[in-house]
């Protein structure tokens, strides 16, 4: 009688089986429950009768194949696992449940790999790092040309020293970036701001370059670059949070400089102080917060 129960019930979870996207999820449950009870039972009288034994692997497979078109990768992977090796129906099986293991194992690595790509926190205290030695190396840089102009009170920036201050800068961010992106954790947020930075830097050098050749006054050489950084800004602040804060100390120098063209060249060294010296201070305040 526990046979021929599991046999019926069998039956009815094989038609709903035929089309499991549309079938009822917990009807299939139901039976399956129904089906796998009445076999064991059946083993528990009889442990040899065969068709208790194929029965209660049949049914277990057909629940597996039911699992698997629904895409419930790990409840078909369990089922399956319960099988008796050597079985029919386990062997049937094997080749289909390990290409949608491999494939679950895939995606789930997808989606690690797409949430580490989207993480700021990946990497950060490389990103610091290397922040902190840019932000000191610009810092050394300018300070050096400060205090050359020291000596100079009647001292005018020429468009070419401007390009050679610019070919510095970006050099120094290269190797910076170079140092970070082979000894750093590297996801997409800090790809796509070693990108901005070095864009960013590389148009600056570019239109400087070009306000020398075409012998632009340094003044508006200054201001279209006050501009770009403050386009850098603002695209690096989808990645990081120096972001606005560049963007709004380079439009202030833009405007400014815009209404008073004799200091720009002033406002862009306190602003080449200030981006560092702002960024060494942050990084102490955090480390201090931490302790």
């Amino acid at each position: 009688r526990l046979v021929a129960l599991g046999r019926a019930r069998a039956q009815q979870l094989a038609e709903l089986a035929t089309d499991p996207q549309h079938a009822d999820y917990s009807r299939a449950q139901a039976l399956f429950t129904e089906t796998r009870f009445a076999f064991e039972q059946a083993r528990e009288i009889w442990p040899e009768h065969p068709d208790a034994n194929e029965g209660h692997s049949a049914v277990v497979g057909q629940m597996v194949r039911f699992e698997l078109a629904l895409d419930h990768v790990d409840a078909a992977l369990a089922l399956f696992e319960s099988l008796p090796p050597g079985s029919r129906a386990r062997d049937e099986l094997v080749e289909q449940v390990e290409a949608r293991r491999l494939q679950n194992l895939e995606r789930a690595s997808r989606a690690m790999a797409l949430e580490r790509d989207q993480d700021r926190t990946f990497g950060a205290a490389q990103r610091t790092r290397a922040a902190l030695v840019l932000a000191a190396g610009v810092l050394v840089l300018t300070l050096g040309l400060f205090v050359q102009r020291l000596d100079r009170p009647a001292f005018q920036p020429t468009t070419e020293r401007l390009a050679l201050v610019g070919a510095g800068v970006l050099a120094v961010m290269s190797v910076v970036i170079f140092a970070w992106r082979r000894r750093g954790a590297f996801n997409l947020v800090n790809l796509r701001i070693a990108q901005i930075c070095l864009g960013t830097l590389t148009l600056s050098l570019l239109q400087r370059i070009t306000g020398h050749l075409a012998h632009s006054s340094p003044a508006a050489v200054l201001l279209t670059d006050a501009f770009l950084l403050t386009g850098g800004g603002l695209a690096l602040s989808v990645f990081h949070r120096g972001g606005p804060g560049l963007a709004a100390l380079s439009l202030g120098v833009a405007f400014v400089g815009a209404l008073q063209p004799a200091i720009i060249d002033e406002l862009f060294i306190g602003l080449s102080v200030a981006v560092p010296v702002g960024a060494l201070a942050l990084a102490w305040y955090s480390r201090r917060a931490a302790r």
